[in-house]
């Protein structure tokens, strides 16, 4: 030990001795952090001056040379720094200097034995705890307390700890090898095992699951073997048509009018049409006149159809066949038309002219479509052979479909598919103008898209446009067909709403690739009303009883001599008279059969936000019953029911005193009350109306009574 001390002396020889300085407020330079670039002050003197206070006088002589010793310069203290201090210190407490020679130290530390042990341990306890301090300083973070962890508590502060001054019996060992067995240990708990300091954790928030799409077979349609693709050529009768001929000539020469030539005959699978050509100087106008003449001379049952013939130079007469002949719908598929439609177009079998030709529709040139005719006149089998072909070429990519049946028979049949925009068919009249809002909301949101496009530098204006201009992460747009079976039923439970969502959507949703086809056996005008009408181009008629209610349809007469069983007139855009045609025809068991298949053989996804919205509808729907924004039912229809339901009756004058509320307003609740079936028809008496709903079916549709 004396080879280390003098060792320990020849560091410092070379330093020259400076002025003792007393003012322990002054800054001194403190150990820096790799952490924390900011150094921190050393204030471990300014809390504890007795570090550094030296024993009594008195206690051996060497503490006289003490106070006369140059005071030796602190250091940075880092780790270097502290061991050098500390050497410097322990040579100080057994008095030892710079100008003493090691011997002598040991000599004065004999005939001082009373106060040695007092005085290490007075030296030791106040070199560590000066450690501990400048230690505990150096680590200060410019952090709160709060944001260590539990195990970083030797950085916190300490209080100062009182030093036992009473001497401790242990066993005899040598100061330097007790003070630097201490130093280590204080260095190598305190530095080397908490350096460098954990940064505090922050909590991270996990990040939402990516949603995986999901991945659809590709769609398999079914094979053709399900359909019956006979296809039956008109069994005409030529001797029936010489005499149908010979008649209708002699019926015109009975009339005055001579001259008069049939130029040709068309056999169809309904009718055989005879085209008449007259003089110039004979009106046609006057060959139309006689329509009732001829179905009489020629023992038409059904009257005949007299109308111009324009591509022709005619006027064409049709005839009833006596046997007539069906047409098959896998006839229709198989057609030329049918099989090379264009990518982008909605084609569907419309049926067989006159003519004996394959006549198709396409939905997108259509645009929208209306259905009309008597009940039992071979509307809902259109229906189901037009569903049945689209979804037969048109996969669910391309092809989306809403069907709404308030009847709840027809449609049930196509429940499960995978061209359904909802896993349900639509009964309840409140869930199909909820299906028509959402279909206004997906409108407007393509809209937005195409807008979106067009600013982006590709110009969009439709649908098509569209999905030809797809780029990375876009996801193509199918086109959605809005099937409703019988409008008449939502017209009488909700005609105001219906008749605004028909009215938005037939005049904006065409280039948005949204189309409707709408259907009724009344087509009265209180049903297709001229708003509906005039956004409606397409216009098919089946059988109706009256001429009114073809003119209502198609604008013209001509309806109300068709045959039936799917024999229909159709109109569009461009059409001066419209077409007759012989509507395809497939059975119930077929058309289980391949919708059986689609099921089985393709997946399914339907849009999971489109059932919530629709699904939402906790109310019937109602003529007034809304606000202005389309949206629930103002509370005081709901109170004046309660009130009804209560009294057994409602009237006009009982509501103004129960709810408080005006006369028109009054009005206007039981007139609602009335369209929705809550009270008894009105008879003319001005008794009050008997209430019809119950207390139960009040909670079923509008919560706790």
């Amino acid at each position: 030990y004396t080879q280390a001390y003098e060792n320990s002396f020849r560091q410092t020889e070379d330093k020259a001795p400076e002025k003792i300085v007393t003012d322990f407020t002054r800054p001194t330079p403190s150990y820096t952090h790799p952490t924390f670039a900011e150094p921190r002050r050393d204030d471990s003197l300014l809390r504890d001056p007795s570090a550094l206070a030296t024993p009594p006088v008195d206690a051996t002589s060497t503490l006289s040379d003490r106070a006369q010793e140059p005071p030796v310069k602190r250091e940075d203290t880092t780790f270097n720094s502290l061991d050098r201090r500390g050497e410097d210190l322990s040579s100080r407490s057994l008095g030892t200097d710079i100008g003493r020679s090691p011997l002598a130290s040991l000599e004065s530390e004999e005939r001082s034995e009373r106060w040695r042990g007092l005085l290490d341990e007075r030296r030791e306890e106040s070199i560590l705890g000066n450690l501990r301090d400048t230690g505990r300083d150096a680590f200060v973070s410019p952090f709160n307390e709060r944001d260590f962890k539990d195990d970083d508590t030797d950085f916190m502060p300490r209080k100062e700890e009182k030093i036992d001054l009473t001497p401790k019996t242990e066993p005899e060992s040598k100061p330097t090898e007790r003070l630097s067995a201490r130093l280590t240990e204080t260095r190598s708990a305190r530095f080397v095992e908490t350096t460098p300091m954990d940064e505090p954790k922050q909590e991270t928030v996990a990040p939402p699951p990516v949603q995986v799409p999901k991945i659809l077979r590709p769609y398999s349609p079914p094979p053709l073997h399900f359909f019956n693709c006979t296809e039956v050529k008109p069994d005409c009768d030529q001797q029936e048509v010489e005499n149908n001929k010979r008649m209708i000539l002699a019926t015109l020469e009975g009339f005055g009018i001579k001259d008069a030539t049939i130029s040709s005959v068309t056999y169809g699978p309904t009718v055989t049409r005879y085209n008449i050509v007259t003089p110039i100087n004979v009106s046609s106008k006057k060959i139309i006149g006689l329509a009732d003449q001829f179905a009489v001379n020629l023992h038409a049952e059904h009257g005949v159809n007299v109308s111009f013939n324009y591509g022709d130079g005619a006027t064409s007469i049709e005839v009833p066949n006596r046997r007539r002949q069906f047409v098959h719908l896998g006839v229709m598929l198989t057609g030329v038309g049918f099989v090379s439609a264009k990518p982008n177009s909605l084609t569907f079998t419309l049926g067989v002219d006159v003519s004996n030709e394959k006549i198709y529709g396409d939905v997108a040139k259509m645009t929208h479509i209306l259905v009309a005719g008597a009940s039992g006149m071979g509307k809902s089998a259109f229906l189901r052979s037009l569903i049945i072909s689209l979804i037969y070429k048109y996969s669910p990519e391309d092809l989306r479909l809403i069907l709404i049946d308030p009847k709840m028979a027809d449609f049930t049949l196509y429940t499960g598919i995978p061209h359904l925009v909802v896993n349900e068919i639509i009964c309840r009249p409140q869930q199909a103008v909820q299906s028509l809002r959402w279909a206004i909301g997906e409108m407007e949101r393509r809209y937005e898209l195409f807008r979106c496009k067009s600013l982006a530098g590709t110009y969009v204006v439709n649908l098509d446009g569209y999905n030809a201009n797809l780029e990375k992460g876009e996801q193509k747009l199918p086109k959605i067909v809005i099937i409703v079976d019988e409008l008449a039923d939502l017209m009488s439970v909700a005609k105001k709403d219906v008749e605004d969502c028909i009215q938005r959507l037939t005049a904006k949703a065409r280039a948005a690739g949204i189309h409707m086809i709408l259907a009724t056996q009344r087509p009265s005008v209180d049903v297709v009303t001229g708003v509906i009408k005039s956004n409606l181009p397409t216009r098919i008629g089946c059988a109706v009883s009256s001429e009114i209610d073809s003119r209502v349809i198609l604008d013209a007469s001509g309806a109300e001599k068709l045959l039936g069983m799917g024999d229909m007139m159709y109109s569009m855009a461009g059409f001066k008279n419209p077409v007759r045609v012989q509507a395809p025809y497939i059975d119930d068991a077929s058309a289980q059969s391949i919708i059986n298949y689609i099921r089985d053989n393709n997946d399914s996804d339907f849009n999971s936000e489109a059932m919530a919205y629709i699904n939402n509808a906790s109310a019937p729907t109602g003529s007034g019953g809304f606000t202005s924004t389309g949206g629930d039912i103002d509370p005081a229809y709901i109170e004046a029911l309660k009130c009804a339901i209560q009294h057994g009756c409602a009237s006009i004058s009982m509501i103004q005193r129960k709810c408080s509320v005006g006369f028109n307003k009054a009005g206007r609740i039981i007139e609602w009350m009335g369209e929705m079936h809550y009270l008894a028809e009105f008879d003319g008496s001005p008794r009050p109306r008997k209430t019809l709903i119950t207390k139960e079916e009040f909670e079923q549709l509008y919560g706790e009574f």
